[in-house]
Parts: C-alpha cells; structure tokens; sequence
C-alpha cells in the first residue's frame, strides 16, 4: 500500500495533464471525479499512518522516560519509526525470498 500511495501522490499532476485520448467523452467527468476522490482517500492514509507513528512514539518515550530509562526519548523515536514497518515490511520480505538460497 505505502508504495501505491507515494505513486499516486508522486504522479497525480501528470495523469491529470496527460492527454484524454484514452478514455471515451462521456466518462472524463467520471474518471476525474473518482481520481480526486482516490487522491483524497490516499492522502488521508498517509496523514493518519503520520498521525499514529508520532503518538506511539511519543506514548512510548514519555511512559520510558518516567521510568527513568535514560535513552527514553532515542526509543520513542525508533518505535515511531518502526510503527510504519508493518505495512512496509510485505514488500521487503517478498523480495527477500526471491533471493533466498532456498529456492534457489
């Protein structure tokens, strides 16, 4: 999903501007209507995925630093980061196995 979203994001400008030869008159209302509704839907992932990774690591760096660990903020800021792994991780691991001795 993360690198489908940055695609979308990445390239909306150009399939807006690029030339409608390819699809029929009558449904270029259509398509532009359900491309800013996917590039709404898109854009209100990433923000929300942005919104939970900072409240985990903010949740986790403040309950480590009143325990008085004393890299509590370092480790806020990794499980914030780490929180997007799951999401990542598919296509990471998909291509680790590609290349797996195993299979080989």
């Amino acid at each position: 999903m993360p690198v489908l979203a940055y695609y979308l994001l990445t390239e909306r400008e150009r399939r807006r501007t690029e030339p409608d030869g390819l699809r029929a008159e009558d449904s270029h209302h259509r398509l532009n209507v359900l491309a800013q509704s996917v590039d709404q839907a898109v854009r209100s992932y990433v923000r929300g995925q942005a919104l939970v990774c900072v409240i985990m690591g903010a949740c986790v760096g403040l309950a480590l630093a009143l325990l008085g660990y004393p890299v509590a903020v370092l480790l806020g800021v990794v499980v914030g980061i780490a929180e997007v792994l799951p999401y990542s991780s598919g296509s990471g691991s998909a291509c680790w196995r590609s290349r797996s001795p195993a299979t080989a």
